[in-house]
């Protein structure tokens, strides 16, 4: 309710362009602008690149793991500690 009643305020200026992204795009679409289909298009699509993103992270960390297994094996007794 506070947002809205803010947004009432700044809504039609160039200023609300100043705010973080998101309060921009939000304030946006308080005042008729883009299209709700589109919009869940869109954070659906990010949400698509973020997993995509921490699956490649993951393969990469287990890489570097098995990379360090055959170097150093944790069956030896001076590569403990």
């Amino acid at each position: 309710m506070i947002l809205l009643e803010r947004a009432k305020g700044i809504g039609n200026c160039a200023d609300h362009k100043l705010f973080a992204p998101a309060t921009a795009k939000r304030l946006d679409q308080l005042h008729g602008g883009g299209e709700p289909a589109s919009i869940q298009s869109e954070a659906t699509t990010q949400r698509k690149q973020r997993d995509a993103q921490v699956t490649s992270i993951t393969d990469r960390r287990m890489a570097i793991q098995f990379a360090a297994d055959a170097e150093w094996p944790f069956s030896v007794d001076a590569n403990a500690g």
